[in-house]
Formats: structure tokens, sequence, C-alpha cells
């Protein structure tokens, strides 16, 4: 961390009060086109003079590689709620929330069950009068972030066609996990991908939208 705090210092004196983002550009453009990780073109480098790698014959060790990091295997359970009679949108709704804690936290997306939380999950789901059905669908998701190789399981709910349902099964879903989410909202299944956050929650959304 020390290194790379000197080394803002040095690009902080560089770079234009005015116009920051023309240094930014440059350097990206270097990166892209002659500073090449595996194959540098250090003969056309505009600044090799300035370049310790170059002076010192070492750019074939740079950049140091990074020790790579073993992934842990995780779990979830991923909750689709489907709603036809509510008043907030018309025709079928899809429940989104914003989720507290654990991965994606204060995101919008589908609700997310760790290993704790999963059995009380379907117990809650078969014990609701409010719902009509619940099921396991079939192909799970993969996804990774950071160093975390995740399988999500989705369980897609229909609640029965009753007034007042979708706002109830919030108010009892907030109730039984208060941890997990901050806010909650129904949206129409046509704006249920462009209203979710993350590439995680539309792999979900493109399993769950094909029933």
């Amino acid at each position: 961390e020390t290194g790379k705090s000197r080394i803002q210092d040095l690009v902080d004196e560089c770079i234009s009060k005015d116009r920051p983002g023309d240094f930014n550009q440059a350097m990206m453009e270097l990166g892209a086109t002659v500073c090449q990780k595996l194959s540098p073109a250090c003969g056309k480098c505009p600044v090799k003079n300035f370049c310790v790698a170059f002076r010192n014959d070492s750019v074939r060790t740079c950049p140091v590689p990074k020790p790579r990091k073993s992934f842990e295997s995780v779990e979830l359970d991923a909750l689709s709620v489907r709603a036809s009679n509510c008043e907030q949108v018309s025709g079928e709704a899809i429940l989104l929330v914003g989720r507290a804690g654990g991965f994606l936290s204060e995101t919008v997306g589908f609700p997310l069950f760790g290993q704790k939380e999963k059995q009380g999950l379907m117990r809650w789901l078969t014990e609701l009068p409010i719902v009509k059905s619940s099921r396991v669908l079939e192909k799970t998701v993969s996804h990774t972030i950071t160093n975390h190789q995740i399988q999500i399981r989705i369980v897609e709910v229909t609640l029965k066609q009753q007034s007042g349902i979708a706002d109830d099964f919030i108010v009892q879903f907030k109730n039984q996990f208060p941890h997990l989410i901050v806010s909650s909202r129904w949206v129409s299944k046509s704006n249920t991908e462009r209203s979710v956050a993350s590439s995680l929650d539309r792999k979900i959304w493109e399993n769950v939208s094909r029933f």
C-alpha cells in the first residue's frame, strides 16, 4: 500500500488540474496499443526514456504476477416471486428487494439466501397460506465474485390471485427475514431485467423468464 500511495502522489503531480481525463485516456491508450502485458512495443513507446523497466531491461518481468487466490465454493438460493394481482403493477409482477448483507449487499435484485436461511425458507413457503405454488427450478446458475464460485438454486413462487396478497407477502417476508432486505418493490416482467443491478441477477432472470 505504501508503494501504491507513492505512485499515486507522483501521478497526481503530472495530471492537469483542468483536464485530468486527458491523462487517464492517454494511459489507457498506451496500455491498449503499446505497453501490452504479453507483447510490449517498447521500441515505439513515447515514454520509454522515463520507464524504469525499460532502462533496467526488466520489461519481461513486469508486472509481477500476483499469487493466485484459492476459490471458495458458495451455495445460495434465489427467490423469484410472481404476483398477478398487484396494485402497483399491471399484469404479472416480480418481487425485487434491496439486499441488506452478504453477497451483493446494498444492491437491488432477487432475494438471496445463504446456507443458514435455506432450510427455513422452504419450510416457511410451505406453511404460508397465500402461496399458490412453489418449486425449485432444475437448472442452477453459476457465477464468480472475486474468489467465490457461486452456485445458485432458484426457488420460484407464485402467489394466490387475491386482492392485497402481494403487499401481504412483503410484510410477512420482512417479518420472517428482517436481516436480509432493506427495501422491496414489485416490477413488471418487462421491466425486471433493466431493474436489477448485477449480472448475477440477470442470469437468474434469464433462467426464470423461460418458464
